[in-house]
């Protein structure tokens, strides 16, 4: 899920890190498959409430005409992203909902290991990650329609050339807020390029040139983007589902900034960096803390485990901290019904 740079990770692997990767892998889809079949008939409250009276009115209705079918998808959970009320309608004629997102959470925790598997992570920090991390369990149990568009996103990092295009293409279907990803990946390479040609000595500033000023400017059209066009991706059908936009305050503005951190610690690229998390520090205010920080979090997972296979003081303070959280998450499932109850409320 590479959010710092969408790559095609390294998939030359010999035979004995290809049975560790099926073993981890297999491991951890497994126990969040069962995982996932054991909660979720326990979540009845937050999201799951719109998306369980969606899937009734399915049950209720044998039109599949897709005009129909959106207008349901916005009326039940205010989207019309074409992806998950299509799959649902068809998943609804042979299947239980709760046993077939539970096989849904079970391929995204597979195609997740198989990505952080070629990426030399840690085997048992991955499968920690997959199986506690308070993102993920909110991925499992909550988040119906962005689990699909994460699993294409993975898809697209992971597959054949041939088929980036269209993983990608089917990410941003199945959930708007993954096109925000790849519009901070555009942006992330737009300041990239600019800081390349001023450490090269391509552009020097302070002195006033045509090429300065055609720089500035397109650089400052990219900076003005990034504050416009993603919070509208990331506020996009925030309408219903906003149970874990609610959150606001110090701590949210603290925990993007940890991140930004614990990422410039790892990376020691600061600037870099900075320009990265300034239009999410921004956006906190907009639009609400975990929305925002499960960006965060990604950005710096990402950096944080392509150094010495995850197993670094930034990485593993964040994934203790983040298990710690998932408990959490898990015990407020079983006692009210909703894993962010605590945050909502």
């Amino acid at each position: 899920m590479t959010v710092t740079s969408i790559v095609k990770v390294n998939s030359k692997r010999n035979k004995t890190d290809t049975r560790k990767e099926q073993l981890v892998s297999i491991t951890s889809c497994a126990l969040v498959f069962f995982l996932s079949l054991y909660l979720m008939p326990l979540y009845t409250d937050g999201d799951q409430t719109y998306y369980r009276r969606f899937w009734q009115a399915l049950a209720n209705t044998n039109d599949s005409n897709l005009p129909d079918l959106l207008d349901l998808s916005f009326n039940y959970i205010g989207s019309r992203e074409p992806f998950y009320p299509i799959i649902s309608k068809a998943a609804s004629y042979f299947i239980e909902k709760d046993l077939f997102i539970s096989i849904i959470n079970a391929a995204l925790a597979y195609v997740t290991s198989q990505y952080l598997c070629r990426l030399n992570v840690n085997p048992l920090l991955i499968f920690i990650t997959l199986t506690t991390n308070y993102y993920f369990l909110g991925f499992y149990l909550s988040a119906e329609r962005l689990k699909f568009g994460m699993i294409f996103l993975i898809l697209s990092c992971i597959c054949s050339k041939k088929f980036v295009l269209v993983f990608r293409l089917m990410s941003i279907l199945a959930h708007m807020q993954i096109a925000s990803i790849y519009a901070i990946c555009l942006f992330q390479k737009a300041w990239y390029s600019i800081a390349d040609m001023v450490e090269s000595g391509e552009i020097k500033l302070f002195v006033l040139t045509k090429r300065n000023l055609f720089v500035s400017l397109i650089s400052s059209l990219v900076v003005l983007s990034s504050f416009i066009f993603i919070p509208i991706l990331l506020t996009h059908s925030a309408g219903k589902l906003d149970s874990y936009s609610k959150s606001f305050g110090t701590m949210e503005y603290l925990r993007t900034i940890m991140f930004y951190l614990g990422t410039v610690i790892v990376a020691r690229q600061y600037f870099r960096y900075l320009m990265l998390f300034l239009p999410l520090l921004v956006m906190v205010t907009v639009i609400g803390g975990d929305r925002l920080n499960f960006v965060g979090y990604l950005i710096f997972t990402d950096t944080a485990f392509r150094v010495r296979n995850g197993i670094n003081i930034p990485s593993l303070l964040v994934a203790a901290y983040f298990t710690w959280a998932g408990f959490g998450f898990i015990q407020r499932v079983i006692l009210y019904g909703d894993g962010w109850s605590a945050i909502s409320n």
